[in-house]
């Protein structure tokens, strides 16, 4: 299962460790994700954090849902929306349930939901159309559109 975020969202939140050089993992991953996009790797130097979140969420959420679809296929992979999660909780469980074969008691769930922690941003933010120009494409690729309302449920 692969839980997914807007990338415009996923950017312009804190920092991931995948996106930070000062720790193992993001030694490998953030200079792993500029090369996928074909970035000079020494821009990372002078790249602001939401630029290294938005190579990052590219790297992996492209090469996830890739293996996902064309390995594991339908029966052995789920995608779960993150914004979907939020706004339609009881949906989203009822989907993991059905995945993992477990039978629907019917049940609401019980886990509050903030929805605020979506994420909103202002469209007319010039970091908008750079991260999406990074992400257009696994964004299509898992659904997202450039504005987060015009996601299908």
């Amino acid at each position: 299962m692969q839980l997914t975020r807007h990338p415009i969202s996923s950017s312009f939140r804190r920092t991931h460790m995948t996106s930070r050089l000062n720790n193992a993992v993001g030694a490998v991953a953030l200079p792993a994700a500029y090369r996928y996009s074909q970035r000079e790797v020494g821009l990372i130097a002078t790249d602001e954090p939401y630029l290294h979140n938005a190579f990052s969420w590219n790297y992996q959420v492209s090469r996830v849902a890739r293996y996902g679809r064309e390995m594991l296929g339908l029966g052995r992979y789920l995608e779960i929306a993150y914004e979907d999660l939020c706004t339609q909780p009881s949906r989203v469980i009822a989907r993991v349930r059905s995945f993992l074969g477990c039978a629907d008691q019917g049940r609401e769930t019980s886990i509050p939901v903030d929805p605020s922690r979506i994420g909103d941003w202002d469209p007319r933010d010039p970091r908008v159309e750079t991260i999406w120009k990074v992400c257009a494409d696994t964004a299509a690729l898992i659904g997202y559109a450039r504005e987060p309302a015009a996601r299908p449920t």
